[in-house]
């Protein structure tokens, strides 16, 4: 058996463990495989991670062979949001044969059967999206009762001040000593982390939501989770534990939500905060001025840092800024090294400029129909994940892709009329080939596009 199809066999057997996704860029009911990795996927497990090199999912020890195994249903799964999930790939042993695979079998035979109908992603606390997300992020301290009334210690973000009291009901649930146990890493024996932790100091990723006021009262105020992507208050909060940053996240796929340690100290935790907030205050400052250019030069430096979801978050919020924001984002997508976020901000442009940007998107969707006549008559079936194709090259492929479904999706937003030759261009192409019609999704949204402009 060659290698791509011993990968592309033990990919099946492992999918039909986990769930069907419609999302799937195969259509159809597609298997999504989620059953390993030790590579950290972007933006949605944010830096730091724990202590030990593990990241969520099921974990394999550092040191073995055995990289990941991920297929994640259609590319920039979270649409519409700074969140990215991994494209689908399978990349099992790194440069070792793949005929290794024969000696892991019976290993990965027993993960397999272990695996229950209740496998999937759980929660876990991503710092990045927290400290964007949040309207306030406070020190606080549960005192000698843990009751969900908490003191304010130190505020980070927000206008809360040292010695404010504030209720967040759902931090009660932490009362008994059972849901404040902390787990060893899943990947590390050497780590001897405390029995539990105590709610004596904690820090809190928060949304305030305030009430309309009705007769002549004061509206209520409600304190929400930070976390967007579970809208979970455990997700949304790090303990501290002699000056030991403690959080939650799921360790093993299938499994649950996990109390571990987060492998850096409250510094550590607070200067990223603080780089966050500082970039954050960077791009907003930039979006309050009029000056399309001055906000253009601003946002690479943005880009450029290290802060995933700050990457996707600013794009977004480009998006949301109005045709100011064109030239930056047009100017993202000269940057070779943020492809990644190319379909991001192509969709950002039309939502930025509206009906007016229809002509740049149709000439975006025409420079890739143009790319895929070119590779596409040479791929085989299966390219996207790995069939007949070296990884750097897939990850190219896949980067296209993105662009050109980003393209039709904002066509579809704004119906420019002018591009319905394009669009039919492309989907005729891409249904004619079958390694590349096996990926129906690209042809489904040619054709939503096509129907949009059908409507009066």
């Amino acid at each position: 058996m060659s290698e791509a199809a011993e990968r592309s066999a033990l990919a099946s057997k492992l999918g039909r463990l986990s769930r069907s996704s419609a999302h799937s860029p195969l259509g159809g009911a597609r298997p999504v495989t989620s059953v390993l990795r030790s590579a950290p996927s972007r933006g949605l497990h944010d830096l730091p991670r724990p202590a030990g090199g593990c990241d969520s999912g099921l974990v394999v020890p550092a040191f073995r062979p055995l990289r990941w195994i991920l297929v994640t249903g259609r590319p920039n799964a979270l649409r519409g949001g700074p969140h990215r999930l991994h494209k689908p790939a399978v990349n099992l042993l790194g440069d070792r044969p793949v005929k290794t695979l024969r000696v892991l079998g019976p290993l990965f035979g027993l993960l397999v059967c272990s695996m229950n109908a209740a496998a999937g992603i759980r929660p876990s606390f991503h710092l990045d999206a927290c400290a964007w997300e949040a309207t306030h992020i406070a020190v606080v301290t549960e005192g000698d009762t843990i009751d969900g009334v908490v003191e304010v210690v130190e505020s980070w973000k927000g206008d809360l001040k040292r010695g404010d009291r504030i209720g967040v009901p759902a931090l009660a649930a932490f009362a008994p000593e059972k849901a404040r146990v902390i787990s060893k890493l899943w990947c590390r024996e050497d780590n001897t982390p405390p029995a539990s932790v105590t709610c004596s100091r904690m820090v809190l990723f928060l949304i305030r939501k305030e009430e309309k006021p009705t007769g002549g009262r004061r509206g209520q105020t409600t304190w929400l989770p930070a976390d967007g992507l579970w809208k979970d208050m455990k997700v949304s909060v790090a303990w501290i534990e002699s000056d030991s940053v403690f959080a939650f996240k799921q360790q093993l796929n299938p499994g649950p939500s996990e109390l571990i340690p987060w492998g850096i100290t409250e510094c550590e935790l607070k200067c990223r905060v603080d780089e966050i907030l500082a970039a954050q205050t960077t791009l907003a400052e930039a979006i309050r001025q009029s000056d399309a250019a001055k906000l253009a030069s601003a946002v690479p430096p943005l880009l450029r840092a290290d802060l995933g979801y700050v990457r996707g978050a600013a794009i977004q919020t480009l998006g949301e800024a109005g045709p100011k924001s064109l030239p930056a984002l047009r100017g993202i997508l000269k940057e070779e090294p943020l492809v990644d976020y190319h379909g991001a901000a192509i969709r950002a442009m039309a939502s930025a400029g509206g009906a007016a940007v229809g002509p740049e998107l149709t000439d975006v969707l025409t420079g890739e129909l143009e790319f895929w006549r070119k590779v596409g008559p040479g791929l085989k079936k299966g390219w996207w994940n790995g069939a007949g194709v070296e990884e750097d090259e897939v990850e190219r492929l896949r980067n296209r892709y993105v662009r050109a479904d980003a393209a039709l999706e904002g066509l579809k937003e704004v119906r420019h009329a002018g591009c319905r030759g394009t669009v039919t261009q492309l989907r005729d192409f891409w249904r004619s080939l079958p390694q590349l019609a096996e990926i129906s999704r690209l042809e489904e949204s040619c054709h939503a596009v096509l129907e949009a402009l059908r409507r009066p």
